[in-house]
């Protein structure tokens, strides 16, 4: 039943929760230096059982990949908002299993050429001198195919880190010149390890292009998706969600699929703001491990290992969480809004976002959130657009600025440009049933302050009624 309102009895748009947006899935052929065909022919840097697979689970002690090319959540606190890093490669884990030998941090597997190919570079020293190098012992092999997403990009380049021992031939490269020693689609490059600037054993595989000096792309563009779909798969099933809102700014979480981080970019639409987040133009920048390289966005990554749970990954981190993450439990004390707790129970790579320089009065359902893969595919998080009956011509009306405010708990509303003294503001749900009014109001176009009305999750109209004509309407969402 419809209620009734005086003046200061309105809308409270705070986020006591999560919004759930909509989405959809589709896939872009024009979006830039997509790999259209990511086969290359390769073989995998590490022999696994898993890989051929057709039940895994993730489990921490058969995970395969580790660690994701992008945002991290690093184990120790080096940035400018503490244990956030830019990962500019894919590791492996030390623990596989592999025709019947078992793999471990004591008894290490081999290292595969992934390509035909050249050594292009061999780093190699007294251990004592490689815990002082953030690569440790590494190989690079420059192999014969190219790109296909850009040929200007030139061939490909592997590289391997952190091995623990060098096989014959990339020892014996050592002493040669470059790109003279030619290795074949299964040699042996080395053993894995954990030399230089690390506390795992593991391999750090990253890939590069050749144009312009050597630049770090996505390792999993010559990775084919479909090859090991229950490690590695396209990205269709992101899960985003909007969490708070402020006159200028707006929080979003992402949570991905362990199997689908091979994320290319994310965007961050409303009407006219835009703002872009590409993990390859980031990972050129010196600056990479900083989290607002993006001017409007900052990013906060979690603990993600691919074995273990994202509930299971936070709850071991947050008691060393710096307060300015948005999942931190010493965020009350920190900002104008309490934490937000990650309570996905499931293996999962979780990302928030704080999108500012929203322009005043933009509407929270008019958001778009595009995540994009390094394959051409993405995901598109939006609010579907409510079914006005009673108001059906709202999208032609002008529109109201509503400025939430989650501090003290209520919104102003400004409608422009307006002679008349007094109107009625109503709210529709998404079935454009009229579920509030207020009582005849004196507007004020310096702005009318609402408060305190309890509306169920959801998205709603607010129309400002002038002696029974529509004139001003504005959309707004409700989360619990």
């Amino acid at each position: 039943m419809k209620k009734r309102f005086f003046l200061f009895a309105l809308l409270v748009p705070i986020i006591m929760g999560a919004q759930v947006m909509d989405i959809q899935k589709g896939y872009d052929i024009s979006y830039p230096n997509i790999e259209v065909n990511p086969d290359y022919g390769f073989v995998w840097p590490v022999a696994a059982d898993v890989l051929d697979d057709s039940s895994y689970t993730p489990q921490f002690s058969n995970r395969y990949f580790m660690s994701l090319f992008g945002p991290r959540y690093k184990s120790t606190s080096t940035s400018n908002v503490g244990y956030f890093d830019f990962h500019q490669g894919e590791d492996f884990t030390s623990f596989v299993n592999y025709n019947g030998q078992v793999y471990t941090d004591s008894n290490k597997y081999y290292l595969i050429c992934m390509c035909e190919g050249v050594i292009n570079s061999v780093d190699d020293s007294t251990d004592a001198y490689l815990e002082t190098t953030g690569n440790g012992r590494s190989v690079r092999v420059k192999c014969d195919s190219s790109y296909r997403a850009n040929p200007s990009w030139g061939q490909i380049y592997i590289n391997y880190r952190h091995l623990s021992d060098l096989h014959t031939i990339t020892d014996s490269a050592k002493q040669l010149p470059i790109n003279t020693v030619r290795v074949s689609k299964g040699d042996t490059i080395g053993i894995v390890g954990e030399s230089g600037i690390t506390s795992t054993v593991h391999l750090h595989l990253s890939i590069a292009r050749s144009d312009n000096g050597l630049k770090n792309v996505h390792p999993m563009r010559i990775f084919p998706p479909n090859r090991s779909p229950l490690l590695h798969t396209t990205l269709d099933s992101v899960n985003i969600e909007l969490h708070h809102t402020w006159s200028d700014s707006a929080l979003f979480r992402l949570i991905i699929p362990y199997n689908q981080v091979n994320i290319r970019s994310i965007e961050i639409k409303n009407q006219s703001y835009s703002r872009i987040y590409d993990f390859e133009s980031i990972s050129d920048s010196s600056n990479r491990d900083h989290n607002n390289l993006v001017s409007g966005l900052k990013l906060y990554a979690y603990s993600f290992n691919r074995g273990s749970t994202a509930l299971s990954r936070y709850n071991s981190t947050k008691g060393t969480m710096p307060a300015i993450y948005p999942a931190s439990p010493n965020k009350n004390s920190h900002s104008s809004y309490t934490h937000v707790p990650i309570t996905t129970d499931t293996t999962a790579y979780i990302l928030d976002i704080m999108a500012s320089e929203l322009p005043n009065g933009y509407e929270v359902d008019s958001f778009r959130i595009i995540v994009r893969d390094i394959y051409g595919n993405y995901v598109e998080g939006f609010y579907k657009q409510a079914s006005t009956v009673a108001v059906k011509d709202y999208k032609k009306l002008n529109k109201l600025r509503v400025y939430p405010n989650p501090v003290t708990n209520h919104i102003t509303i400004i409608p422009k440009n307006i002679t008349a003294k007094y109107g009625v503001y109503r709210i529709f749900d998404a079935n454009g049933i009229e579920v509030y009014e207020t009582q005849k109001l004196l507007i004020d176009n310096n702005g009318t302050k609402l408060y305190n009305l309890d509306l169920a999750a959801g998205q709603y109209t607010i129309v400002l009624d002038i002696n029974g004509d529509y004139i001003f309407s504005s959309k707004f969402i409700i989360t619990k």
